[in-house]
């Protein structure tokens, strides 16, 4: 298996811009970590695995595993703290995926006793780090979709698979609260509202506070830059906010405070933020760029979000 990884290597990145994360696998039925017939549930080779599928990814990308305790005794550590949660180690990009989500009282074994203890770690872990998985039992009412949306939203899910379990995601849209869990999964950024001078001298520098919401149950996980865009029919200028990093942008409000030097000749500008994806291959291509949930800000030839309209350059 190590070697089987060691040769994906070149594969895993010639292709990281479209990974968003990297489940496990390896070990046992389905790869989910447990049951395995060549005795590798065992600390020290889920260990050896899941470092090998580390080391194999560029270190922009992280590889999930299917229970919280399995990561804790890998890395002999406590849930991520603030400073620690994109310091780039192998603790840093180690998710986690929930296969068995609902399914019992234990998420088919997901958590060990005591399991509100395992979901409190797990809450603080992960808003750093990827959450998905899918359900695997209906069980309501555990599996009802008011319980799957207050387990997203404390568990900062980003994903779900849309194929199964059928009967649990039937239950959801029959409830009602399908196009809520559509919407959340993940992030979903709002603009506000801004502040910022009715004009600005050619030169000089215009302070800008922009105010967004993020209605989602996480932030992004994969970094990715963050630009605000001048633009009118003959020209574009873009200045990236290097202070600025979307994986911290947790549910809540968000503040963008930041100085634009126009500079730029005369003229009335559209003004734009951009959140394009950090790939080169993928930077320009408007699809990968974030968009914001609210309408008529979107401009899907060119992949930013519109802020103003009128951003006036002075002589």
């Amino acid at each position: 298996m190590l070697g089987h990884i060691a040769q994906l290597t070149g594969l895993l990145w010639e292709h990281a811009d479209v990974i968003a994360v990297l489940q496990a696998g390896f070990i046992g039925a389905w790869g989910e970590w447990h049951g395995s017939t060549n005795g590798l549930d065992n600390v020290r080779d889920r260990r050896d695995i899941l470092f090998a599928l580390l080391d194999a990814l560029p270190p922009s990308r992280m590889v999930q595993i299917r229970k919280p305790n399995f990561k804790n005794e890998i890395f002999e550590a406590g849930a991520l703290t603030k400073s620690e949660g994109h310091d780039g180690s192998r603790r840093a990009r180690t998710g986690h995926h929930n296969d068995a989500f609902l399914a019992s009282s234990t998420d088919y074994g997901t958590y060990p006793s005591p399991v509100e203890d395992w979901k409190d770690w797990l809450a603080q872990d992960s808003r750093y780090l990827p959450v998905g998985g899918e359900t695997a039992n209906y069980n309501p009412p555990r599996s009802d979709g008011p319980n799957a949306i207050h387990e997203m939203r404390r568990l900062n899910w980003s994903f779900v698979n849309a194929h199964y379990h059928a009967e649990v995601l039937a239950s959801w849209q029959e409830q009602g609260v399908m196009p809520e869990i559509r919407s959340r999964l993940g992030y979903r950024f709002m603009f506000v509202d801004s502040e910022m001078p009715a004009s600005v001298r050619s030169g000089d520098t215009a302070y800008l506070s922009i105010r967004m919401r993020n209605d989602g149950f996480a932030a992004p996980y994969n970094a990715r830059p963050v630009y605000l865009v001048l633009e009118n029919q003959i020209r574009r200028y873009e200045v990236r906010l290097d202070s600025e990093d979307p994986r911290t942008w947790r549910p809540g409000d968000i503040k963008i405070e930041a100085g634009l030097q126009a500079l730029v000749p005369a003229g009335v500008y559209l003004l734009a933020l951009w959140l394009p994806d950090e790939a080169d291959a993928l930077r320009h291509r408007p699809e990968y760029a974030i968009r914001l949930a609210n309408e008529q800000t979107w401009d899907a030839a060119k992949g930013y979000n519109v802020i103003a309209q009128d951003f006036k350059v002075d002589r």
